[in-house]
């Protein structure tokens, strides 16, 4: 399948999300010593990992970015992101801007699901 140059550095940065995920899985195993850290480090790891690659299944499917796609990368900026900068700077805005990243995820799921069935009619 031929994709645009957009859609492939769009697969590329899903996949550098995803290198970037076990790297920063790995230091909150090994340098964090706070256990809600941890806690917090490994979830935001596990799902920058699961939706990197929900990114790069939904543009294989779709074969063009679709705004499901645009929705798990502000997903995982936000979510992600908040619980990683709760966890190396306890910042209180991270607190305020992690659900609103877990609703992005929430809404890209149900949006790629929607999209597929008009897809397949």
């Amino acid at each position: 399948m031929q994709v645009s140059s957009h859609t492939s550095r769009l697969i590329a940065l899903a996949w550098t999300l995803g290198g970037i995920a076990v790297v920063l899985g790995a230091i909150g195993s090994h340098a964090v010593d706070s256990p809600q850290a941890q806690d917090w480090i490994r979830l935001a790891s596990q799902f920058q990992l699961i939706h990197s690659l929900a990114i790069v299944l939904s543009l294989h499917v779709f074969g063009r970015p679709r705004w499901t796609s645009y929705a798990f990368f502000l997903g995982i900026a936000l979510f992600c992101g908040g619980l990683y900068g709760l966890s190396f700077t306890e910042i209180e805005i991270f607190r305020k801007i992690t659900p609103v990243g877990g609703i992005c995820l929430i809404v890209a799921w149900f949006g790629a699901a929607i999209l597929s069935l008009k897809k397949s009619v």
